[in-house]
């Protein structure tokens, strides 16, 4: 099964990463061996892109607000899941 996960990252980072495989399961076990990750219809998320062989997603996280990275796994089946990047603001420094 493809499960959906959420990160929060600071806001405008350019080539961010976060592994969607990492909590994937078959039945009560990992993912098994050969199943294939691909970027979904309907990312939001800017310079989207996903490593076939491990699940990892490649990202650009929005100025404000938040995006999502939709992806698709393939083992025995094909099961979707989305990323949703949300934009952390960095706090001012007191003077």
């Amino acid at each position: 099964d493809a499960l959906s996960d959420a990160v929060t990252l600071p806001a405008g980072t350019v080539g961010a990463t976060f592994n969607v495989g990492s909590n994937d399961q078959y039945g009560t076990g990992s993912l098994p061996a050969g199943a294939s990750f691909a970027l979904g219809a309907g990312t939001t998320c800017t310079g989207a892109s996903i490593n076939a062989g491990t699940g990892v997603a490649t990202f650009n996280v929005p100025a404000s607000g938040s995006c999502t990275v939709n992806y698709q796994v393939a083992d025995f089946g094909l099961h979707t899941a989305s990323l949703t990047v949300t934009a952390q603001q960095a706090e001012a420094i007191p003077t």
